[in-house]
């Protein structure tokens, strides 16, 4: 039987790729309501054989049988139109923000020339945030143009050398999860003095993005996948509503130092870093994991739910490949997905295996 389900959902992905794999995360394809309904209606005759095999008889009319809301998911996240390019008006200025781990410094130096090469937007300011911020200039600096201020920190000054060796203590193996996130929010709430656009280290842009227009609306992204985890944290932290049907976990994020300030607010009654990670550790110890996105799901949910008319919603279009080995291999990766321009950004992921 799990030969047989095996082999009939390959011949699905394959004739109904909105099922599964990659075909529509391309800026450039999108599926069609038709094949939404093929898939629900296939996924569901196979959750029907599923049931009379185990079962040994049909399930009740009502039972809700198949994955249409994972499909519908799908569906809506795909069929998101790209964003306008062009706007009336000059487009406002803009910080950007990466936090570097020393092991990322190689494909970092490459997503920090992309930002700033395929934002529109006027850049005011780069600021880096490293463990290791000395080495995170001479490794990272040549990458910023020489027009625009560049500024490093180390992680102790963002989040105070001892919120840093608290966290350490608190988070153990997941430290540098958790100082990433505490770093980010941090920075945006209490140091940035503009929107300021958040990148992961591993994450390559490849194609021109205005992140703010004039009006003060906001390139925002969101997709099909849901982590429950990153949800029940929201809840335990008493936010008041966010979508069950998304996520903003997309690997870059603009925010609004405002919008942030009250993100956190809500969530922990403060925007102290110390304060929100005793809140963050107790929330874990709580739920039994670790798996929190204090950072894009925080804000972007929020901002979806008091702010979505400044939403400007575009395609999360992005493609994953492991990380090559040599700077040469992964200048080469990047070359090629931007001249094949089918998709917004290509992340470098270093797993092992």
């Amino acid at each position: 039987m799990e030969r047989f389900r095996f082999l009939m959902f390959r011949l699905a992905t394959f004739l109904l790729p909105i099922y599964w794999g990659q075909r529509y995360s391309r800026v450039d394809r999108h599926p069609r309501r038709a094949e939404l309904e093929a898939a629900a209606n296939l996924s569901r005759a196979f959750g029907i054989i599923k049931q009379v095999f185990q079962n040994g008889r049909l399930p009740k009319l009502n039972t809700v049988v198949g994955e249409r809301t994972y499909l519908e998911r799908r569906f809506q996240a795909f069929t998101v139109l790209e964003a306008p390019h062009k706007s009336s008006g000059q487009l406002p200025p803009i910080e950007v923000l990466f936090t570097v781990h020393p092991k990322d410094f190689g494909v970092a130096s490459l997503a920090l020339e992309a930002a700033i090469q395929h934002t529109r937007n006027p850049i005011a300011k780069v600021a880096v945030v490293s463990p290791e911020s000395d080495a995170a200039r001479d490794e990272l600096l040549a990458s910023i143009p020489a027009g625009i201020p560049a500024e490093f920190y180390a992680d102790a000054e963002i989040i105070s050398p001892q919120l840093h060796v608290e966290v350490s203590e608190k988070f153990g193996r997941r430290m540098g999860w958790a100082t990433q996130q505490l770093v980010k929010t941090a920075f945006v709430s209490n140091l940035a003095s503009l929107p300021t656009l958040i990148i992961d280290s591993d994450t390559v842009m490849l194609r021109d993005k205005t992140w703010l227009y004039p009006n003060g609306a906001v390139l925002t992204y969101s997709r099909h996948f849901i982590n429950d985890n990153y949800l029940r944290f929201l809840a335990d932290w008493g936010v008041a509503s966010f979508d069950k049907s998304r996520s903003f976990v997309t690997h870059h994020a603009l925010m609004k130092p405002m919008i942030l300030r009250n993100a956190l607010t809500e969530a922990f009654g403060s925007v102290d870093a110390a304060n929100i990670a005793r809140s963050v550790k107790h929330s874990c110890d709580r739920l039994g994991t670790y798996e929190f996105a204090l950072d894009y799901e925080l804000y972007g949910q929020y901002a979806h739910h008091h702010h979505s008319a400044e939403l400007q919603f575009d395609k999360y279009s992005n493609v994953e490949r492991q990380r090559p080995q040599s700077q040469k291999q992964l200048e080469e990766l990047v070359k090629k997905f931007r001249k094949q321009a089918r998709y917004n950004t290509l992340s470098m992921h270093n797993r092992p295996g």
